[in-house]
């Protein structure tokens, strides 16, 4: 098994950006790999690219910056949007954004090629968002031909703590993980337990303040410059892409400096190109509005719990909004952290994974580690619906979604007559346990009375009011201009418990 051909590997897979870390079997160790094409980047946009004209499928960075190039498909929000029944047409072919997925997972890796031409891949763990269903990720496997390599689908945060307690020891007993990504920033407190087991005292998270909101916002005045120079009032096509790829390439530039001064852009994807600066000023407006409404976040963690945030002696920081340099300065001096969490911020999760491969294959002995996390969904939950000549379950929340997380709302049509008549069900194990019965007679609501069947619409969605406590929304949505949405909402308060 000890062979310097063979590799095990673990991959965090994010909407954003992904990472692959590996075993060095030279050194007995965890590796990254850089798929940056040797710009000495850890990770690379989860982003990919078929060229019509050419037929080639590009993937990563060089997907962004080909945008406007060429007669391009390009496919971003991989992750988010697994599930949704979204389709390509490649070559006259209908193709499932599953199968672009999988040609991903494939380039991902190839790149264990460019450090060993003669690598073996013994074993994966991959490490993805929670709310991404895990059978997305089987199927994707199994189309690129590897589903035999794939050994586990892990939780982040499992993969968080094991890279943590890999390289250091705990001083105390809780640790405060804070995880800034492209969605929102997230941060737990974990109280470590006797045998392995890990409690998870208190999350909270913010959707406002995430990476991505810091890159529109950038964009947003990015753009208005070019606005205000070229004298037009809307972007073409072909210079929204520019735009895209042009705000990619200067986002480090802007944000990864020490000091701040006004900084010259040239957009030379214009003709004529020209030079624009983004002044001193604006950057310390867009950098105050983050840092407050970070320390803002920071002060509501620590509200309404036992415990101070001088007890906090471990404090991990993860994801790529940490490799922001005014960000990761900000939360190191809130917490007064010492140790540099930049160059290991988007590794962690990929570490992770890796160790998890190699205690699965037995190159790394096995640690006891039990996650009690009373905000994590233990089961899919959501109802039986008719798709044309068949039935199926259809998930409102999945198994290893947390509660706190915001969950897709789905319209649904009335199909025999006008009466609501379903179950919420819980599953677990391809089984199904009935949460609650809702029969609700729209002949009774003055607001559907004159409304054929065939226009009624319904919004439904699931929240949380707690941990063992599920909303179940129904609203009506109307039918365009014809039938505005009413204000018709009932809300069924569910128990999941057993």
């Amino acid at each position: 098994m000890i062979n310097e051909n063979n590799f095990i590997i673990g991959i965090d897979l994010g909407n954003l950006t992904s990472t692959v870390s590996y075993f060095d079997f030279n050194q007995m160790g965890i590796d990254v790999v850089d798929i940056s094409g040797g710009y000495g980047k850890v990770s690379v946009p989860t982003v990919v690219s078929y060229n019509i004209d050419t037929e080639d499928w590009v993937f990563g960075e060089y997907a962004i910056l080909n945008k406007g190039f060429g007669n391009d498909i390009i496919i971003e929000n991989i992750i988010e949007n697994l599930g949704k029944g979204i389709m390509y047409t490649v070559k006259g072919k209908r193709i499932s954004l599953t199968l672009v997925l999988s040609k991903f997972i494939l380039f991902l890796i190839e790149n264990i090629k460019n450090i060993n031409p003669n690598a073996n891949i013994e074993g994966i763990v991959l490490s993805t968002s929670s709310y991404t269903s895990s059978d997305d990720i089987k199927e994707a496997f199994k189309l690129a031909g590897i589903e035999h390599l794939l050994l586990k689908i892990a939780n982040d945060k499992e993969c968080i703590l094991k890279s943590y307690f890999y390289e250091n020891d705990v001083i105390g007993d809780k640790v405060l993980i804070i995880d800034y990504s492209n969605r929102q920033i997230r941060a737990s407190i974990y109280q470590i337990e006797e045998d392995g087991k890990i409690k998870c005292l208190k999350t909270i998270f913010n959707d406002n303040i995430g990476q991505q909101r810091l890159f529109n916002i950038t964009k947003n005045l990015i753009t208005k410059k070019f606005l205000e120079e070229t004298g037009k009032i809307d972007l073409t096509e072909y210079e929204k892409n520019n735009i895209d790829s042009f705000v990619y390439q200067q986002f480090d530039i802007i944000f990864q400096r020490q000091t701040l001064s006004d900084i010259k852009l040239y957009y030379n994807f214009f003709y004529p190109p020209f030079q624009k600066v983004i002044l001193k000023q604006e950057l310390f407006d867009i950098i105050s509005f983050f840092e407050n409404e970070i320390n803002i976040f920071f002060n509501s963690l620590f509200d309404n719990i036992h415990i101070k945030e001088s007890e906090i002696k471990n404090i991990i920081l993860t994801g790529g909004g940490i490799e922001i340099d005014f960000i990761h300065k900000f939360i190191k001096s809130r917490f007064n952290i010492e140790k540099n969490f930049k160059g290991k911020a988007k590794r962690f999760i990929s570490d992770g994974a890796c160790i998890i491969a190699c205690q699965e294959i037995g190159i790394l002995p096995k640690t006891k580690m039990y996650i009690e996390d009373l905000e994590q969904i233990k089961n899919n939950i959501g109802i039986f619906v008719n798709d044309f000549d068949k039935t199926r379950f259809e998930p409102f929340v999945y198994k290893g979604n947390f509660i706190w997380q915001k969950f897709d709302k789905k319209i649904f049509l009335l199909n025999k007559d006008k009466i609501i008549d379903i179950e919420v069900y819980l599953e677990e194990n391809k089984k199904f346990k009935t949460l609650e019965k809702i029969k609700i007679d729209l002949n009774n609501y003055d607001e559907f009375v004159n409304r054929d069947i065939k226009t009624i619409r319904f919004l439904m969605y699931a929240e949380f009011k707690n941990y063992k406590e599920l909303i179940f929304n129904i609203e009506d949505f109307g039918f365009g201009e014809i039938y505005p949405k009413t204000g018709f909402k009932q809300q069924f308060i569910i128990n999941i418990q057993n």
